[in-house]
């Protein structure tokens, strides 16, 4: 992977993580950071701008830090039954 779309990975996926999509609920900062930044690395993959096995493997990273947390589990049962990202490769649901 270049420089160049590594910098744009990094900046997208902390810029996603600020700005949660519309109707997210936030309980907390884990929460909005968790669905931002996974819906950006989902949108990156599906647009190909992204390997889907680095995504899979950052967003296995993102739920593996934060099994613990029921209101990141809740959010992240959202996004797997969320049509936009159906094609998106999140691991399977604990």
């Amino acid at each position: 992977m270049n420089k160049i779309r590594l910098l744009v990975l990094f900046a997208s996926v902390f810029a996603g993580g600020l700005f949660t999509p519309a109707g997210a609920q936030e309980e907390g900062f884990e929460v909005p950071f968790f669905i931002g930044s996974a819906y950006t690395v989902c949108t990156l993959a599906k647009e190909g701008l992204l390997g889907r096995e680095i995504a899979r493997d950052f967003l296995k990273g993102l739920t593996d830090q934060d099994e613990t947390s029921e209101s990141v589990q809740q959010a992240y049962k959202a996004l797997r039954d969320d049509p936009d990202l159906k094609d998106c490769p999140l691991p399977p649901a604990r």
